[in-house]
């Protein structure tokens, strides 16, 4: 069958306003579902630009702003959920807010915010913007906030969801294995270690001492040791090896110290980073 483009894009836009959600175009006439099957038999199928993508494991990666921060929200299909920002957090997602979000990261009107998304070329109207980005397999969507191009209120709407657990308010707290190991942080100067160290013991106390004298000794909340722990059993990865002031060694258990840490949480291995964000934050205040 040969189609002009015109011919096509009108069958197309006549087959859309079959499916699921849609609506008609002003001054359209809905014809019957028969004479538009039968207006695209023979013809290519249209296959939707977007993947259906089970749901599982996904993540929201938050960056940009005129500090350049970078955050992330690592959430696995049975509801745990890590938060790698500047107060690192875990905790569970109850199964109501779970079967909500399998509702929409399945949904067909999100596939078509994606299929929006990819397709817009046009630059964000404001300079100072962040970029969110959720990924789930293949299924990936990008907006810009708050000055986008593409409404997404599906994508909004998950949003709205995990909004209470970047904050670190779960629904509950993580089962009790995997146990915490022994965690030390020193800090480095050149390469070389400045006396300042905290140690993290298994019960979740973090113990700050400098040259061998004890300082202080508090105890953690529950989030960050649920965060420790997943932080801790995750596969190991150096940073690059940071020999700046401000950069640390961290130990987990008995395995080799990976040293050149630094506080700031980047892209590339934020897991040590988030490590030593944890054990300084309660002797930051």
């Amino acid at each position: 069958m040969l189609l002009t483009r015109r011919g096509l894009r009108r069958r197309t836009l006549l087959a859309g306003a079959l499916l699921p959600g849609a609506s008609l175009l002003p001054g359209a006439s809905l014809l019957s579902g028969t004479a538009l099957l039968s207006g695209v038999a023979g013809c290519s199928l249209l296959v939707p630009p977007v993947p259906l993508v089970p749901f599982g494991d996904f993540t929201v990666t938050v960056t940009g702003g005129v500090a350049g921060i970078h955050r992330e929200l690592r959430v696995t299909a049975d509801g745990t959920a890590l938060v790698l920002a500047d107060r690192p957090a875990a905790g569970l997602i109850g199964p109501a807010t779970l079967a909500r979000l399998r509702e929409l990261l399945e949904s067909e009107d999100l596939r078509r915010e994606a299929g929006r998304l990819a397709r817009d070329r046009r630059p964000p109207r404001c300079s100072d913007t962040f970029t969110s980005t959720l990924r789930m397999g293949e299924l990936v969507l990008r907006s810009t906030d708050p000055c986008g191009t593409v409404p997404t209120p599906t994508l909004d709407r998950v949003g709205d969801l995990l909004r209470p657990y970047w904050d670190g308010r779960f629904d509950g707290p993580l089962p009790a294995a995997p146990a915490l190991p022994r965690i030390e942080v020193a800090q480095l100067s050149d390469g070389r270690p400045t006396g300042l160290r905290i140690g993290i013991e298994p019960s979740g106390s973090a113990t700050l001492s400098n040259d061998g004298s004890r300082q202080r000794t508090v105890r953690l909340e529950p989030v960050r040791v649920d965060a420790l722990r997943l932080l801790a059993a995750a596969p190991r990865c150096a940073p690059g090896g940071s020999t700046a002031t401000d950069s640390y060694r961290v130990r987990i258990g008995d395995q080799p110290a990976v040293d050149g840490v630094p506080r700031r949480i980047g892209p590339t291995c934020p897991e040590p980073a988030a490590i030593v964000h944890l054990a300084l934050g309660p002797f930051d205040r």
